[in-house]
């Protein structure tokens, strides 16, 4: 996915997840949303050409030449890295933090190309191939997530 529609699906699940009447669910609060939004796009710090790859392009290059784009940022090794993380400062940006890079995996699971969820035990690419990254698939979901977010959020506003 490109990195507009990682946002906004970030975006899309954390207003879902503020809609949620689930008890086990964190407050949504703003440090919660920061986080999730910026784990959203987190797992593709490893592509330089990236949005944030561009931002961070020492630690880009790096993990692209160890581990090439799609490798160890986006197994559920990095999942459970970050899940320490949380474990040692449960911090509200935290948590939102492992909320967006969730989010970000199972999106690119989707795809055609998929993720090496089980790295390092496994190379081998676990994917539900529903969309090619910049296809006209991608931009249709992007666009549904979109009319979703609009309709949630300034439809719902009082003087509509």
């Amino acid at each position: 996915m490109t990195y507009l529609t990682h946002l906004t699906a970030g975006a899309a699940a954390l207003t879902w997840a503020a809609e949620t009447e689930a008890a086990s669910f964190p407050e949504v609060t703003a440090l919660f949303a920061v986080g999730a939004l910026a784990g959203s796009l987190a797992p593709d710090v490893d592509e330089h050409r990236s949005w944030i790859g561009r931002r961070l392009p020492v630690v880009s290059h790096m993990l692209s030449l160890v581990f090439g784009h799609r490798g160890a940022t986006h197994s559920a090794a990095a999942v459970l890295l970050l899940w320490g993380v949380y474990m040692l400062f449960p911090l509200e940006l935290t948590a939102g933090l492992l909320f967006g890079y969730i989010v970000h995996l199972l999106c690119d699971l989707c795809s055609v190309r998929g993720i090496p969820v089980l790295l390092p035990l496994s190379k081998t690419r676990w994917k539900i191939p529903l969309y090619r990254t910049g296809g006209w698939i991608e931009w249709l979901l992007l666009a549904v997530m979109l009319g979703w977010l609009f309709h949630v959020h300034v439809m719902a506003l009082p003087f509509l």
